[in-house]
């Protein structure tokens, strides 16, 4: 309502154009904060204007102040002014002698200077009853609302309604709760005979229509608080059956809780599984790091999804032509993947690298933004580079010489999720380190008669093995995942057109302490996914 008031003050009928054959009209007011404004013609406003006063002129006199305002609006209405018959109205009566003065001095004397290029100019005082409508203009107007009365908050309203309630009548002409709802106490129903209200042991019980006005005057009026908080409030002096769960469902939807307080919940594990060595891979940058003397300072991990073979490059840059001809060669080992996952960063989704993608035939996924866990393995990876780096290096910072032993140990270790390495899950046999020569002699598989088309056979029997083998030990993986991460899991769904809160990061940037941790509500159009929507 008070921006249809606002807009229609401003379209017409209300605004107009001026009339330059016509003489116009200026009414101006001032308060202790603010200085108002109305340039008008027979009644049709022209333009408005206010100006709220600096510290300084705050300290004026209330003649100051008035004559303040004819001065900045007559400068601020210039253009309509200066050569046309106007007259100013104010409330103001020194301000009709102010051009009289025979010797001024200080801002009067400038004021004056000022008003004296409107030679159409006419003071007229009128009185501030009166003076309405630039009144409005200069001050905050204080606007009491009417309390909002209900039938539940007095004594009076509570007997009434539950006279007017069947299960309140009921209950208390049984003396008890019915059984099936779990809480039957024999002879525990009452009528107060002081206010005439039904309660449980002392406990007014509140009919259903008024329960979730009771839960919202307490909530609001206590801070918003929590779910057990607001069941112990509530339950000192009523009573309904299934009150807490109550409590718990008010909580949960309320808009002001959800706009502060950071979401619980979250999407159960749904890890992408690979089959194919070397069809998925992931890529990402992390960086700036300390500039090492051969002048690098990013660090550029692939790994691939299947094996978890990693590859680790150290970049002086992060340009799409470097990236590429890196990309170039790991895929010169692995072949073009069918898919490759990276960030909306600009060095991965610029011109240069989309078409090189487009030339292997590779798709590119794109994660949502700021969300790391679509990448999440290799996130994982460049947290394991970055640990190792820095244990080697011991504060060193050509940390880029140190790559190749990190990667050998990431390669050579066995992954929990792989039941095997990295290493061996490529090659058949566990990997051989510079501190094993002498020591023991690593044999692969079926060395022996490698040349043999039947053992051949064998190793590609063995190879298929080793991969149910990791397929087997990925769905316990999956699993044990699932029951760490999913006990208290709560996945909403969406459908176009519901109402949802918000939030642009994992962390959202606050304004202030108390500012909203998410903006909206905004609403869904279309649904993407099981868990991304548009």
């Amino acid at each position: 309502a008070y921006v249809e008031l606002v807009q229609a003050l401003l379209d017409e009928p209300v605004l107009t154009s001026p009339d330059w054959t016509q003489s116009f009209k200026l009414e101006v007011d001032a308060s202790k904060e603010a200085i108002g404004g109305i340039l008008s013609q027979n009644g049709r406003v022209i333009s408005y204007g206010s100006h709220r006063l600096t510290e300084g002129e705050r300290r004026w006199s209330a003649t100051e102040r008035e004559i303040y305002a004819g001065v900045f609006f007559t400068q601020k209405f210039a253009y309509y002014l200066s050569n046309s018959d106007f007259t100013l109205f104010t409330d103001s009566r020194p301000f009709s002698y102010l051009m009289k003065q025979r010797d001024p001095h200080g801002r009067f004397a400038r004021w004056i200077a000022a008003l004296q290029q409107f030679g159409g100019m006419t003071v007229q005082y009128r009185t501030g009853v009166s003076n309405v409508a630039a009144d409005y203009l200069s001050r905050d107007i204080e606007v009491e609302f009417a309390p909002i009365e209900t039938r539940i908050r007095t004594l009076e309203g509570l007997q009434k309604a539950q006279d007017e309630d069947e299960d309140c009548q009921t209950w208390r002409r049984q003396g008890k709760l019915p059984s099936g709802s779990g809480l039957e106490r024999q002879t525990a129903i009452s009528r107060d005979p002081g206010t005439g209200v039904i309660t449980l042991h002392g406990k007014a019980i509140v009919p259903p229509l008024y329960r979730k006005e009771i839960l919202d005057d307490l909530h609001r009026s206590t801070g918003h608080v929590g779910i057990n908080k607001l069941y112990e409030l509530s339950r000192r002096v009523f009573f309904w059956p299934g009150q807490k769960e109550a409590c718990r469902e008010y909580v949960n939807s309320c808009e002001g809780c959800a706009r502060i307080k950071p979401a619980t919940h979250r999407a159960v594990l749904r890890p992408y599984e690979s089959k194919d060595l070397f069809a998925d891979m992931q890529a990402d940058i992390c960086g700036p790091l300390p500039r090492t003397q051969r002048g690098n300072e990013y660090l550029l991990v692939i790994v691939d999804q299947a094996s978890r073979f990693p590859w680790a490059y150290a970049l002086k840059d992060t340009s799409a032509a470097t990236i590429v001809e890196r990309l170039g060669e790991v895929f010169s080992f692995t072949g073009a993947p069918m898919r490759l996952g990276m960030d909306q960063a600009q060095y991965f989704t610029g011109a240069l690298t989309r078409k090189v993608m487009e030339l292997y035939q590779t798709e590119v996924v794109s994660g949502p933004l700021y969300r790391p866990q679509a990448r999440g393995l290799v996130e994982r990876t460049i947290g394991t580079v970055k640990r190792r780096l820095a244990a080697t290096v011991n504060g060193s910072e050509d940390w880029d010489t140190c790559i190749d032993c990190v990667l050998a140990g990431m390669r050579a270790a066995k992954s929990e999720s792989l039941g095997m390495s990295p290493f061996e899950y490529l090659t058949g046999r566990s990997m051989r380190l510079p501190s094993m020569v002498g020591v023991a002699e690593i044999k692969p598989i079926q060395d022996e008669a490698r040349a043999s088309d039947i053992n051949r056979a064998e190793r590609i029997r063995q190879v298929l093995l080793r991969s149910r083998r990791v397929a087997e030990t990925h769905s316990r993986t999956r699993s044990l995942q699932n029951v760490l991460n999913t006990r208290s899991t709560l996945v909403p769904q969406f459908k176009p057109g519901d109402l949802v809160l918000f939030s642009k990061g994992l962390k959202p940037r606050r304004k202030s302490a108390v500012a909203g941790l998410f903006i909206g509500p905004l609403e869904i159009v279309k649904s993407l996914s099981l868990f991304v929507y548009k």
